[in-house]
């Protein structure tokens, strides 16, 4: 009985390795490009480890479900730095959502998603987000991180499934950014947000804001069962109720009309609560949760 424990505590090890090691293989050989040479594999695989080495930001990552981070430098002896960082998370979503919350740069055709600038690429794909950036700017450079997070993408070997909902919304092209926390929401609504928002780490939220601004930002809010949605609905429209200007409430929809006229509205809908923090008026505000409930309607988790 020892030695098949033994064998089978080998057989254990030996597969965490082989993952382990299979996973760093996504990184580029040495001459991925002419010249361009790596250096060692850094390993940053707890929030103190990432707090190490950003030295500020690591709160963001952490929000989400935050798995490890493996860093490799590549330079060559001609001039040119380049760093690529490959952060592991738990889900699909929390890589998505990493990504989605920054919309700078140019959209590619990279893994599941991805934006580059003349420096950097980033992208995201089944629960890995890649990061690869030059040091410098320079022309002749640009193909460098481009071809690096192309070769990264193509040897991770599934693309990870979104929640439908997710993939729903992206599927109007309304691009969410999905968020778990405080620190992401904050960054990418722009907007006050009441306070002490019931936002919930495990289902998460999603910021909507279409292309074009023609429909005001219209926050998501996902809970486990619907009376939790309802209870945080009703707190929520208590808080909002209470500033100054009129409201009016109607089933499970109400909307606050500000002494300026313009309008937050809020709807209850199954497991989850629609926000629109700010609209020109009540007939946007009321468009927005008229589009964003149609779409939601009937696609429940």
């Amino acid at each position: 009985m020892k030695y098949r424990k033994m064998i089978v505590s080998f057989i254990t090890i030996f597969t965490a390795c082989s993952i382990a090691l299979g996973e760093r293989n996504i990184f580029p050989q040495n001459d991925f490009m002419p010249g361009w040479k790596g250096g060692m594999i850094e390993e940053y695989n707890t929030p103190e480890d990432l707090f190490i080495y950003m030295n500020g930001g690591a709160e963001l990552y952490l929000e989400y479900r935050f798995v490890g981070l493996e860093v490799r430098e590549y330079s060559r002896k001609k001039s040119g730095t380049l760093s690529i960082e490959i952060y592991r998370f738990a889900t699909p979503e929390d890589a998505y959502g990493i990504f989605s919350i920054d919309t700078s740069g140019t959209e590619m055709d990279i893994g599941q998603g991805a934006r580059a600038t003349v420096v950097s690429v980033r992208f995201w794909k089944d629960r890995t987000f890649v990061r690869t950036f030059l040091w410098q700017s320079s022309p002749e450079l640009v193909e460098v991180p481009l071809t690096a997070a192309r070769m990264i993408a193509e040897r991770i070997d599934k693309p990870g499934e979104l929640p439908e909902w997710l993939q729903i919304l992206n599927a109007e092209e309304l691009n969410p950014s999905f968020v778990r926390g405080e620190i992401a929401l904050r960054q990418v609504t722009g907007y006050n947000l009441p306070e002490h928002l019931p936002i919930k780490h495990r289902t998460g939220a999603a910021w909507v804001d279409s292309p074009g601004g023609e429909m005001p930002g219209c926050l998501i809010l996902k809970y486990d069962t619907e009376s939790k949605a309802l209870e945080s609905f009703q707190n929520i429209w208590n808080q909002l109720n209470s500033e100054d200007g009129s409201s009016v409430l109607v089933g499970r929809r109400g909307i606050v009309i500000t002494p300026t006229k313009t309008a937050t509205g809020i709807e209850n809908l199954g497991h989850s609560i629609l926000l629109v923090p700010s609209a020109e008026d009540e007939a946007s505000c009321a468009e927005a949760l008229d589009r964003i409930r149609s779409i939601l309607s009937g696609k429940e988790e």
